[in-house]
């Protein structure tokens, strides 16, 4: 290879792998950090975990509310189902510098806080979008870029994919919105309460249907996108078409 070809070759922007399915997270405890090894959760599992986990809105007082995010609990199960390895744990005769497979005995001593820690650090990621410098709006189709950033520093991302989606409809915009959360309002209380869920389906389904196009990911195929980056692109592309009209 010429040294103009290899100097081509290294200038090239680095390629998500989306076909990937195990990852290696760490976490920072105490001082020490430790590693897990995860493999890639299925929308089912993710669906799962959501459906375990509520967030609660209670009133304390006249005016004053009480905010709750009841997640470990599921998180942590959904770690206990893609959990593969863990390494920098002391147990029997493992060092803390050995991968250990992870065991129903060994997952059960595991703190549910390095669980959830865990699957958190599956999902470090930041998404924006990228400002459209075209005149004028499309009434024919308008589409808008979603770039989610990957590892490296804020300058200077390991990957920088984008996600290209054309505008909802409003009956589009109307479906998710009825079918994105749910609330319940308890009764036989002096004290209003109220509980809501997010539907992860509803997100993942609006992503497919406005996808018009994958860049710095291989392969390019909205199959292959994780159902937790679909729904922070589609959060991202819906406050921002929200803000504009704003502007």
């Amino acid at each position: 290879m010429t040294e103009a070809v290899q100097t081509a070759v290294d200038t090239q922007p680095k390629r998500y792998p989306l076909t990937q399915t195990e990852f290696e997270v760490q976490i920072s405890v105490g001082g020490k950090t430790l590693s897990h090894k995860l493999r890639r959760p299925t929308l089912a599992e993710l669906v799962t975990r959501e459906s375990e986990s509520v967030t609660e809105v209670e009133e304390v007082s006249p005016g004053e509310d009480a905010f709750h995010v009841e997640d470990k609990a599921a998180t942590a199960r959904l770690w206990d189902k893609i959990r593969l390895q863990v390494k920098g744990y002391r147990t029997g005769d493992a060092k803390p510098d050995e991968w250990i497979d992870v065991t129903p005995e060994l997952a059960a001593k595991l703190p549910a806080d390095h669980k959830v820690a865990a699957v958190r650090a599956l999902y470090l990621f930041r998404v924006e979008m990228v400002e459209d410098e075209g005149d004028g709006f499309d009434l024919d189709g308008q589409e808008y870029d979603i770039r989610q950033l990957i590892g490296g520093d804020e300058d200077a991302p390991e990957y920088a994919i984008v996600h290209r989606l054309r505008q909802p409809t409003e009956q589009q915009r109307r479906d998710y919105e009825r079918r994105a959360s749910a609330t319940t309002f308890s009764t036989g209380s002096k004290k209003r309460k109220m509980k809501f869920r997010a539907n992860l389906k509803a997100d993942v389904e609006l992503y497919d249907a406005l996808f018009v196009s994958l860049t710095g990911a291989t392969p390019p195929d909205k199959g292959a996108v994780d159902p937790i980056v679909k729904r922070q692109v589609v959060q991202c592309l819906l406050g921002k078409i929200s803000a504009s009209v704003l502007d």
